[in-house]
């Protein structure tokens, strides 16, 4: 993700997430003691908040959760979380997202060299619809019914690092939560740039009503 860092919104729900001895993904807080996540970054013991790794405040978590099909988990923290949390989506809202979407993460900041991991940064994408179209889902491999699509280009997406960390649409004058990165669009030819993936939080909205409640 290009350097750049939060201004107006200083995203303190969104986390790092890993291990006693590194972190490697990205979440964002859902409550005061839930954070979701990608499932692929379920195996974590800790969470981080802060804006770098030498900031980070560790929290402990004392449970995990994954999805049955989706690539989404929920991390129970240990002890509960004091940081303002955004509005999500729910599962009546389903209109596609037009306009500028956010997104937030800790990930590489050189693509190329796959350095830089864990500053908090953000980056501006425009959209028009959920983007996994029949074609795309057959090329890709998103989902249609349950997924965000959004193609890259010029070094601008999500990259390692960033799993699990949020996307928004600015809604009613503030940002809110409409997905997490999941993965990388394929075939590709570099390891980011090219376009991502990311579970839709309208199609997952009811299991969070149950996941570590």
């Amino acid at each position: 993700m290009p350097p750049t860092s939060p201004a107006e919104d200083a995203f303190t729900d969104v986390v790092l997430v890993g291990s006693d001895t590194a972190y490697w993904c990205s979440g964002i807080l859902i409550d005061e003691r839930r954070v979701l996540t990608a499932a692929h970054c379920a195996a974590a013991t800790r969470v981080g908040f802060g804006n770098d790794l030498a900031s980070a405040a560790h929290v402990r978590i004392a449970q995990r959760f994954t999805h049955p099909s989706l690539d989404v988990a929920v991390l129970q923290l240990a002890t509960v979380a004091k940081v303002r949390g955004h509005r999500r989506r729910n599962a009546a809202d389903t209109i596609p997202p037009f306009g500028t979407i956010r997104i937030v993460g800790f990930g590489v900041r050189d693509r190329l060299r796959l350095t830089g991991f864990g500053t908090k940064r953000q980056l501006d994408l425009a959209v028009d619809g959920w983007g996994c179209t029949i074609a795309r889902a057959n090329a890709t491999g998103c989902r249609m019914s349950e997924e965000l699509l959004v193609r890259g280009g010029q070094g601008n997406d999500t990259c390692l690092g960033d799993s699990g960390g949020p996307v928004f649409e600015f809604i009613d004058g503030d940002w809110r939560l409409i997905g997490i990165t999941s993965r990388g669009m394929r075939p590709r030819k570099v390891i980011c740039g090219e376009g991502g993936i990311y579970v839709r939080l309208d199609r997952i909205h009811s299991w969070l009503d149950r996941a570590g409640t």
